[in-house]
């Protein structure tokens, strides 16, 4: 039976480096770290949601401009305001401004150290 969703995946140069980034300005934990080198990583934010972090394969195809946008990590917060202004003193540059949607969701957007999208998000009510 197919439970759902269980893991995000990024590639990245330095999997270290970034699972660091994740760690300092998200408060992600490592979960589990294959001890290889180059490591996939595995963090996780409160929610318990998954994010791995596995090296570059020399296949790999890498996206740029609106299709890397296109395919971006949302993250749930429960007050967008304060979210923006404590990553904001942690160095975090943010791309556009805050933006007001139906049903009381807001969003905004910034991008890791490896220029993966990410998004803040606040939803008055989870999608569940």
């Amino acid at each position: 039976m197919i439970l759902g969703v269980e893991h995000f995946g990024l590639m990245s140069r330095d999997p270290e480096k970034l699972a660091a980034w994740y760690r300092k300005i998200l408060n992600f934990k490592v979960i589990q770290h294959n001890q290889k080198s180059p490591p996939t990583i595995f963090v996780a934010g409160e929610s318990g949601s998954l994010l791995e972090i596995m090296p570059y394969t020399d296949d790999a195809i890498v996206l740029s401009g609106k299709e890397k946008r296109a395919i971006h990590t949302a993250v749930t917060v429960d007050d967008l305001e304060r979210a923006i202004t404590e990553l904001k003193d942690k160095g975090v540059e943010f791309i556009g401004e805050m933006k007001d949607h139906p049903g009381g969701v807001r969003l905004i957007y910034f991008r890791d150290p490896d220029c993966n999208w990410l998004q803040l998000i606040e939803r008055p009510q989870p999608l569940r």
